[in-house]
Protein backbone atom coordinates (compact mmCIF):
# COMPACT_ATOMS: atom_id res chain seq x y z
CA UNK A 1 0.00 0.00 0.00
CA UNK A 2 3.17 2.30 0.57
CA UNK A 3 4.59 1.56 -2.32
CA UNK A 4 1.15 2.25 -4.39
CA UNK A 5 0.99 6.01 -2.62
CA UNK A 6 4.84 6.88 -3.26
CA UNK A 7 4.22 5.97 -7.14
CA UNK A 8 1.06 7.77 -6.50
CA UNK A 9 2.53 10.87 -5.27
CA UNK A 10 5.56 10.58 -7.60
CA UNK A 11 3.00 10.61 -10.76
CA UNK A 12 1.70 13.40 -9.62
CA UNK A 13 4.08 15.92 -8.84
CA UNK A 14 6.01 14.73 -11.99
CA UNK A 15 2.78 15.91 -13.64
CA UNK A 16 2.59 18.92 -11.52
CA UNK A 17 6.07 20.09 -12.44
CA UNK A 18 5.13 19.30 -16.32
CA UNK A 19 2.14 21.54 -16.65
CA UNK A 20 3.85 24.46 -14.05
CA UNK A 21 7.07 24.17 -16.95
CA UNK A 22 7.90 26.25 -20.25
CA UNK A 23 4.46 25.41 -22.16
CA UNK A 24 5.59 27.25 -24.97
CA UNK A 25 6.22 25.08 -28.39
CA UNK A 26 9.65 24.31 -29.55
CA UNK A 27 11.15 27.47 -31.57
CA UNK A 28 10.57 25.64 -35.17
CA UNK A 29 6.97 25.40 -34.01
CA UNK A 30 6.06 28.86 -33.24
CA UNK A 31 5.04 31.60 -35.54
CA UNK A 32 6.82 34.90 -35.54
CA UNK A 33 4.99 37.76 -33.37
CA UNK A 34 3.10 40.04 -35.73
CA UNK A 35 4.81 43.46 -35.81
CA UNK A 36 2.83 46.16 -35.31
CA UNK A 37 2.30 48.53 -38.74
CA UNK A 38 3.99 51.88 -38.55
CA UNK A 39 3.61 54.99 -40.05
CA UNK A 40 4.40 55.58 -43.37
CA UNK A 41 7.93 57.26 -44.26
CA UNK A 42 7.35 59.88 -47.01
CA UNK A 43 9.80 59.32 -50.00
CA UNK A 44 10.62 62.79 -49.99
CA UNK A 45 12.33 62.53 -46.97
CA UNK A 46 13.74 58.86 -47.73
CA UNK A 47 14.13 57.93 -43.71
CA UNK A 48 14.33 54.45 -42.74
CA UNK A 49 11.47 52.27 -40.52
CA UNK A 50 10.65 54.55 -37.33
CA UNK A 51 12.57 50.48 -35.90
CA UNK A 52 16.06 52.43 -37.15
CA UNK A 53 15.84 54.95 -35.17
CA UNK A 54 17.51 53.34 -32.14
CA UNK A 55 17.89 55.74 -29.04
CA UNK A 56 20.64 57.61 -28.03
CA UNK A 57 21.85 58.84 -24.48
CA UNK A 58 24.13 61.37 -23.29
CA UNK A 59 25.37 61.05 -19.63
CA UNK A 60 27.32 64.41 -18.72
CA UNK A 61 27.24 66.54 -15.37
CA UNK A 62 25.10 64.63 -13.51
CA UNK A 63 22.24 64.99 -16.21
CA UNK A 64 21.46 61.92 -18.65
CA UNK A 65 19.64 63.03 -21.97
CA UNK A 66 17.78 60.25 -23.76
CA UNK A 67 16.31 60.82 -27.53
CA UNK A 68 14.16 58.28 -29.10
CA UNK A 69 12.94 59.75 -32.58
CA UNK A 70 9.22 58.00 -32.55
CA UNK A 71 8.47 58.96 -36.29
CA UNK A 72 9.62 60.98 -39.25
CA UNK A 73 7.56 62.00 -42.11
CA UNK A 74 7.51 65.03 -44.51
CA UNK A 75 5.06 66.93 -42.23
CA UNK A 76 6.74 66.58 -39.29
CA UNK A 77 8.64 64.79 -36.42
CA UNK A 78 8.12 63.45 -32.74
CA UNK A 79 10.95 62.66 -30.64
CA UNK A 80 10.39 61.14 -27.17
CA UNK A 81 12.83 62.47 -24.34
CA UNK A 82 13.78 61.95 -20.94
CA UNK A 83 16.13 64.02 -18.63
CA UNK A 84 17.01 62.57 -15.18
CA UNK A 85 19.48 63.78 -12.51
CA UNK A 86 19.91 63.64 -8.70
CA UNK A 87 21.71 66.78 -8.22
CA UNK A 88 20.42 69.33 -10.92
CA UNK A 89 16.94 70.73 -11.38
CA UNK A 90 15.02 70.36 -14.68
CA UNK A 91 13.78 73.66 -14.38
CA UNK A 92 13.53 74.23 -18.21
CA UNK A 93 11.20 74.52 -21.42
CA UNK A 94 12.20 71.68 -24.01
CA UNK A 95 10.51 73.89 -26.76
CA UNK A 96 13.19 76.67 -25.75
CA UNK A 97 16.85 74.64 -25.82
CA UNK A 98 15.99 72.01 -28.62
CA UNK A 99 16.23 72.35 -32.20
CA UNK A 100 16.89 69.55 -35.31
CA UNK A 101 18.94 70.79 -37.58
CA UNK A 102 19.27 69.45 -41.07
CA UNK A 103 21.96 68.59 -43.33
CA UNK A 104 21.57 72.60 -44.64
CA UNK A 105 22.83 74.12 -40.76
CA UNK A 106 18.79 74.95 -40.77
CA UNK A 107 17.38 75.01 -37.19
CA UNK A 108 14.36 73.79 -36.72
CA UNK A 109 12.10 74.99 -33.13
CA UNK A 110 9.68 72.16 -31.87
CA UNK A 111 5.84 73.47 -31.62
CA UNK A 112 5.14 71.68 -28.94
CA UNK A 113 6.05 69.25 -25.57
CA UNK A 114 3.58 67.33 -24.14
CA UNK A 115 5.43 65.77 -20.80
CA UNK A 116 6.34 66.65 -17.46
CA UNK A 117 6.28 70.57 -17.08
CA UNK A 118 9.34 71.94 -14.85
CA UNK A 119 11.53 70.95 -11.91
CA UNK A 120 11.91 67.91 -10.33
CA UNK A 121 14.66 65.34 -11.16
CA UNK A 122 13.39 63.16 -13.51
CA UNK A 123 11.48 64.39 -17.00
CA UNK A 124 10.17 62.89 -19.79
CA UNK A 125 7.73 64.09 -22.94
CA UNK A 126 7.61 64.29 -26.65
CA UNK A 127 8.72 67.15 -28.57
CA UNK A 128 6.88 67.70 -31.84
CA UNK A 129 8.72 69.47 -34.45
CA UNK A 130 7.03 70.50 -38.13
CA UNK A 131 8.81 70.00 -40.89
CA UNK A 132 8.91 71.47 -44.92
CA UNK A 133 9.37 68.68 -47.70
CA UNK A 134 12.72 69.31 -48.82
CA UNK A 135 14.96 66.06 -48.69
CA UNK A 136 17.01 65.48 -45.63
CA UNK A 137 20.38 63.55 -45.11
CA UNK A 138 20.71 63.41 -41.51
CA UNK A 139 18.50 65.40 -38.64
CA UNK A 140 20.52 66.09 -35.58
CA UNK A 141 18.53 67.04 -32.61
CA UNK A 142 20.76 69.71 -30.11
CA UNK A 143 19.73 70.05 -26.87
CA UNK A 144 21.35 72.93 -25.65
CA UNK A 145 22.36 74.44 -22.14
CA UNK A 146 21.87 71.63 -19.66
CA UNK A 147 23.46 71.50 -16.56
CA UNK A 148 25.91 73.69 -17.97
CA UNK A 149 26.80 71.86 -21.11
CA UNK A 150 26.61 73.99 -24.22
CA UNK A 151 25.39 71.73 -26.63
CA UNK A 152 24.40 68.00 -26.79
CA UNK A 153 24.04 66.45 -30.29
CA UNK A 154 22.28 63.74 -31.37
CA UNK A 155 22.33 62.41 -35.17
CA UNK A 156 20.54 59.85 -37.48
CA UNK A 157 21.17 59.53 -40.54
CA UNK A 158 17.98 59.39 -43.15
CA UNK A 159 19.58 57.64 -46.22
Amino acid sequence: MKRWILLLLIASIGLIATACGNSAAPAETQKPAKQPASAPVSAKVSAPAAAEFAPQTNDENSVTVEVTPLNITDTGMDVKLAFNTHSVPLDFDPTQIIVLRDANGTDIHPVSWDGSGPGGHHRKGTLHFELDSHPRQFIELVVHDVADIPARTFRWDLQ
